[in-house]
């Protein structure tokens, strides 16, 4: 059968404190020695802090990205419109048969 030893009046195995005892494991009162308790005070300025810190890192980012990429990108479509010509480009593409509606002259 198993080789847990059995309590006295059951017969059943011993699995609660004798039997940790009896293999050697560690009590209740070691364990709870190295586990520290549940932070409280200072818990919500704790997060508010680290929150901050995140804000303000997303914050930066987001300028960084907007002056690099979003404004190089604006340069470039004002460059494109200010010499592109929509009456001519429409010109071109209806002799180039792409409006199905609009009878080829």
């Amino acid at each position: 059968m198993s080789d847990y030893p059995k309590h006295e009046n059951s017969g059943l195995p011993i699995l609660g404190p004798q039997f940790s005892r009896m293999m050697g494991m560690s009590s209740g009162a070691k364990t709870r020695e190295k586990i520290k308790g549940i932070q409280l005070r200072g818990f919500c300025a704790q997060r508010l802090r680290k929150q901050a810190t995140v804000a303000a890192a997303l914050a930066v980012f987001v300028v960084v990205a907007k002056v690099t990429y979003n404004n190089s990108k604006k340069r470039k479509y004002l460059k494109f419109y200010e010499t592109y010509d929509a009456a001519a480009d429409f010109e071109r593409m209806k002799k180039a048969d792409v409006f199905q509606c609009l009878k080829q002259d």
